[in-house]
């Protein structure tokens, strides 16, 4: 399988393959957030695309990665069949980009792992600018108080870990007050939910070809259904990313309805 994910023979081969809409019904979507200097996530962009920077003088960036439990993930055209699909745990790590070409915005995947070889080699194979490794193992989960447990383990492989220890805030959203840097980039707490939840735009890029490529997924989160979250994140890989020093701004989504209808080709 190794083999086949890393051939660029096989991907090419694949990329003839018409593109089909997927669905999952996914399940506990972990947010954590970093605020980091704009510099810190410089080297993460790819060729043909620039930084989505915040705050005065653009001196800030995000950077984010999130982990949910997949709920039968794949292609919609199957109807109820889909449900013989596994529901595996992914975690996608990301970055906010824009084309300075076409001014549209989105996101790019420094990084992405899940905990099945089907998804994860369907991901390398089918979809360009998808990182996926696959993991160990990876628990994401809800107790029945409330606290909230995440576990990325990469074992042997290339897979980031992580390991987050949250409880529900018991601040609503809405009375949460942001200090800095994020009040330096948001003038709410809603303001900031509005540019990190909206990201229905996966971005890559293919210099040798000279194109962009856009993966359009629907989402359709409601802000109401974002829940502040508190507590512990521990990552080695993260830390890479964005430097020993940043600390997480963490909240939780119970549902989402994923959709990913096609994958477009800007010329540039």
């Amino acid at each position: 399988m190794a083999v086949a994910a890393n051939s660029l023979f096989v991907r090419k081969l694949c990329s003839l393959l018409p593109v089909f809409a997927f669905r999952s019904d996914i399940t506990e979507v972990i947010y954590a957030n970093y605020l980091v200097p704009h510099e810190q996530l410089a080297a993460w962009v790819p060729a043909g695309l620039t930084l989505q920077r915040l705050g005065p003088d653009g001196k800030w960036a995000l950077f984010t990665f999130l982990t949910y439990r997949h709920g039968h993930f794949g292609p919609a055209l199957l109807g109820p069949l889909r449900r013989l699909f596994p529901s595996p745990v992914q975690s996608n790590w990301r970055i906010y980009v824009r084309d300075p070409r076409t001014e549209k915005e989105g996101i790019y995947f420094v990084t992405s792992a899940v905990t099945t070889a089907l998804h994860s080699l369907g991901a390398r194979l089918m979809a360009e600018g998808m990182p996926m490794h696959l993991l160990a193992r990876g628990e994401v989960g809800r107790s029945a108080d409330g606290a909230i447990r995440v576990l990325l383990d990469p074992g042997a492989g290339s897979a980031p870990d992580a390991e987050l220890a949250l409880t529900p805030d018991p601040r609503p959203a809405q009375e949460q007050q942001l200090s800095a840097p994020w009040s330096e980039c948001f003038s709410s707490y809603s303001d900031m939910l509005r540019y990190i939840v909206p990201q229905d735009r996966a971005m890559s890029t293919l210099p040798a070809d000279g194109r962009t490529v856009r993966q359009e997924i629907g989402l359709g989160i409601p802000l109401t259904a974002c829940e502040p979250l508190t507590g512990a994140v521990q990552s080695q890989a993260a830390a890479a990313i964005v430097g020993g020093q940043a600390t997480a701004l963490c909240f939780r989504v119970p549902r989402v309805a994923f959709l990913f209808t096609g994958e477009q080709h800007d010329r540039w």
